[in-house]
């Protein structure tokens, strides 16, 4: 019944390892669609990770400045559109930014020390190796959100980027 768990928690991180890697052969697949490289490129370098989250969001007023030129060039019906659309991606953008902090900073660092404290309470024979074993389980699902939140936080910058660019819709 303990090691019930522990196997669950097993076959259910290679399954989601099966589901990550499946998602990223059909995105690389998508993007060589998108790219119009289809027929010519089976697959596309892609480097091992993303950048890192800039620490400052860009600034409310750059922002304002870059969305106000597209609109000066677009008629009227267009312009309202484009502020509705800016206004959507400023806020996705801030939000993704202010998520990517938070998962990258206090929570990742507290998800460590309780597993670094959690290993000093195992060795001390204070905890099992279930709640070891837990408090890694835990520290490693902070990564993985970290990680997707980072993800999120530049698929935001780039429809914000498209978006500002005159882009007619948000990408993802």
């Amino acid at each position: 019944l303990q090691l019930a768990p522990v196997q669950l928690a097993s076959t259910t991180a290679r399954m989601n390892l099966r589901r990550a890697e499946y998602a990223a052969t059909q995105a690389q697949h998508q993007l060589i669609r998108t790219l119009g490289l289809t027929g010519r490129q089976d697959s596309l370098p892609l480097p091992e990770q993303l950048p890192p989250v800039p620490p400052q969001a860009m600034a409310d007023a750059d922002l304002a400045q870059r969305a106000q030129a597209i609109r000066q060039q677009l008629p009227l019906a267009d312009s309202q559109r484009s502020r509705a659309l800016v206004a959507h991606a400023v806020a996705a953008y801030q939000t993704a930014h202010a998520l990517a902090q938070d998962s990258q900073g206090e929570l990742q660092r507290t998800r460590t020390l309780i597993a670094e404290e959690t290993v000093l309470h195992y060795n001390g024979m204070l905890k099992s190796v279930w709640d070891l074993l837990d408090a890694v389980r835990n520290q490693s699902q902070a990564s993985v959100d970290a990680i997707g939140a980072q993800r999120d936080f530049w698929l935001a910058e780039t429809d914000l980027q498209w978006v500002l660019q005159g882009g007619g819709q948000t990408q993802a």
